[in-house]
């Protein structure tokens, strides 16, 4: 999920506890029930608005496009736009 924080990109990666049972069958966020994901949403945007900050919540990207995001940061192969859009 990418959010504009205070005019920033600002990625965030989604994750589950692989043993809680709530949860551990979901492998993309597209198949959570509607409700968790307007959840999720919210709780970001209320989060960073009571820190004062502006921000907008992106919708949540597939997992594909986040794992070679965060492969390209941990290698330092992302451009230099890639990079400062991270924060």
């Amino acid at each position: 999920m990418t959010m504009i924080d205070s005019g920033k990109k600002d990625h965030k990666i989604i994750a589950i506890a692989t043993e809680d049972p709530e949860f551990n069958a979901y492998r993309e966020a597209a198949e959570m029930p509607p409700h968790r994901l307007i959840m999720l949403r919210r709780f970001f945007q209320d989060y960073k608005q009571l820190e004062g900050k502006s921000v907008e919540v992106d919708e949540i990207s597939p997992r594909p496009w986040h794992i070679q995001l965060f492969w390209m940061l941990c290698t330092d192969t992302a451009s230099s736009e890639e990079r400062d859009s991270t924060g």
